[in-house]
């Protein structure tokens, strides 16, 4: 079977991203187990990426780990830039439309993957004049937009972008073979948008286990002031949906805050705020963006690992984040603020879950975990781990993804 996937912030490893490399893991499973041809087209520039593809015209083919994906072209934007960030969207939605190269073999599926939408058009229309080559065009819902951007943006609907936007989802529920979401509630918006009963697939996000360990590197953040204190680590964006503020004000609020350091690694929109905000507190400790693989490192080093977001009617849906994956790998306790439709802590019993934007309830839940003997810490870690493995090994979730291919 030949598949391509239309996916703009997709990427591999390689690309030290953190984010994005679903369908580089599970391209891999489908050669490997159904000796499928995958060709993933994602930008040829990412905000997210430490290391940018090398392109050379419009469609540059490149292979990793035996992945074949098709860099796009689309112009370099500013992350902060909305203007820009439209723009490479409608750029890569364009070129989609004729793309072609001489190495890629024409498609039997299309998988759609937001954000963006807007490649659910080229995809569309490739089926339509296909003469039946192309027998499924799947969507997939990662973030459900342009509600995301009303309910945390505070964009109004009248926005001419956010009206666009709800035009391109209703023709994506409307005339796709096959939706499929990682957020576990995301079938109730759809037939509520929709007014009707439409079958949205869970397939959540995940990741590749088998052979992680090796690839771990460790790099020396450990520094001396870590030593003899309980380290609590936020890994991921740096940004307002994220929450961190109150996680960051809960260490005012500890009984005993000289026993404890915070450790944040990532970068993001309020990164710079943060720094400043919290520039007195020697106990924070912000050390911007590293590798995925490094990540994983500092991860088992910490106690503790926490995870937020804010009191808001858009996480009724549930929530998509690498994070809990990241973190039930590396088998340590997780402090959630959340109230969320299905929380992976909660249904793991891997941690503490507290109310959001909460920081008094965050400190709470940092000191009883503190309390906690090693036994009892590791078990809760070890629970965390075998949820991962039985519910979010891409190994499981890829074959999931396949048999709706096929079906």
């Amino acid at each position: 079977m030949n598949i391509w996937v239309f996916n703009q912030f997709a990427g591999s490893p390689y690309n030290s991203s953190g984010a994005g490399e679903r369908y580089h893991f599970m391209a891999q499973q489908w050669m490997r187990n159904y000796h499928a041809d995958v060709t993933i087209f994602s930008a040829s520039y990412n905000h997210l990426f430490l290391n940018q593809p090398q392109i050379s015209g419009a469609l540059t083919v490149q292979y990793i780990d035996g992945v074949r994906y098709c860099w796009v072209k689309v112009p370099k934007y500013a992350s902060d830039s909305a203007f820009g960030r439209v723009a490479s969207w409608m750029i890569f939605m364009l070129r989609l439309f004729t793309a072609r190269h001489k190495d890629i073999p024409r498609p039997e599926q299309i998988i759609v993957s937001s954000m963006s939408m807007f490649p659910i058009y080229p995809a569309l229309i490739r089926k339509l004049f296909s003469r039946g080559k192309i027998r499924k065009v799947i969507f997939e819902i990662r973030d459900i937009w342009p509600l995301t951007l009303i309910e945390i943006g505070g964009y109004s609907t009248l926005n001419p972008i956010i009206v666009l936007l709800n035009v391109t989802e209703w023709v994506a529920y409307r005339f796709a073979d096959t939706l499929i979401s990682v957020l576990p509630n995301a079938e109730s918006h759809v037939q509520t948008k929709m007014k009707r009963k439409i079958r949205v697939h869970w397939i959540s996000n995940g990741i590749d286990i088998e052979g992680f360990d090796e690839g771990i590197k460790e790099q020396p953040l450990w520094e001396e002031g870590f030593k003899d204190k309980i380290v609590v680590t936020y890994a991921g964006a740096v940004g307002k949906a994220n929450a961190l503020e109150y996680f960051l004000s809960s260490h005012e609020f500890l009984n005993e805050p000289t026993k404890f350091m915070y450790l944040i690694l990532g970068a993001g929109s309020e990164l710079v705020f943060f720094k400043e905000k919290f520039k007195n507190n020697n106990a924070i400790v912000f050390e911007g963006k590293v590798p995925k693989h490094e990540v994983q490192s500092i991860l088992r080093k910490s106690d503790f690992l926490y995870i937020g977001w804010h009191k808001l009617p858009i996480y009724r849906f549930g929530v998509s984040a690498n994070k809990y994956s990241d973190y039930m790998l590396a088998r340590k306790p997780i402090i959630s603020s959340a109230n969320l439709a299905f929380d992976p802590v909660k249904e793991a019993g891997c941690g503490i879950v507290v109310e959001p934007e909460n920081a008094t309830k965050i400190a709470q839940a940092i000191e009883e975990l503190s309390k906690l003997s090693t036994d009892e810490l590791t078990m809760m870690g070890n629970r965390g781990y075998q949820f991962l493995l039985q519910n979010m090994s891409i190994a499981i979730l890829s074959d999931k993804y396949y048999k709706l291919l096929t079906s």
